[in-house]
C-alpha cells in the first residue's frame, strides 16, 4: 500500500515545492523513525498539501501586493490583502502538523540557542 499511496500522493501534487516537501519529509520520517506508516505519510501529504497552497498564495502576494484597492459602488479605499491573514493561517497549521510527527522546523535551532552566550552572560 505504501508504494500505491505515494504514487497517488505524487501525482496529486502540482507545484515543484510541495513535491520536494513531501519526498524531504517522508526520506526524513523513514531515517528518524525506521519506517513510514500509512497515517505519518497521510500527514506530510496534508502539510504538502498546504505548502502547495501557500505557494499560490504567496504568487498572489507578490502579483497585487500586501495592500488592495477595493471599489464598492463610489467609495474605494486599500485593504489587506486576504492571501496575508491566509498564509500565516496555514503557516500556523503546517507547522502543527508538523510537530505531530515530531519534525517541527527549527527543533535544531532551538537546541543550538540554549547553548550561545547571551549578552548579560558576558
Amino acid at each position: 500500500m505504501g508504494a500505491e499511496l505515494r504514487k497517488i500522493h505524487r501525482e496529486s501534487l502540482k507545484r515543484r515545492t510541495a513535491l520536494l516537501t513531501y519526498d524531504g519529509m517522508c526520506r526524513e520520517r523513514k531515517r528518524l523513525t525506521g519506517q513510514l506508516t500509512e497515517h505519518a505519510e497521510l500527514i506530510i501529504y496534508n502539510i504538502a498539501q498546504i505548502e502547495e497552497s501557500m505557494e499560490a498564495l504567496r504568487e498572489d502576494i507578490r502579483k497585487r501586493g500586501e495592500v488592495v484597492q477595493v471599489v464598492n459602488g463610489r467609495q474605494t479605499y486599500c485593504q489587506q490583502n486576504k492571501s496575508l491573514y491566509e498564509l500565516t493561517r496555514l503557516a500556523v497549521r503546517q507547522a502543527s502538523l508538523s510537530a505531530k510527527l515530531g519534525m517541527a522546523a527549527g527543533n535544531e535551532a532551538a537546541g543550538e540557542e540554549e547553548t550561545v552566550e547571551g549578552v548579560d552572560d558576558l
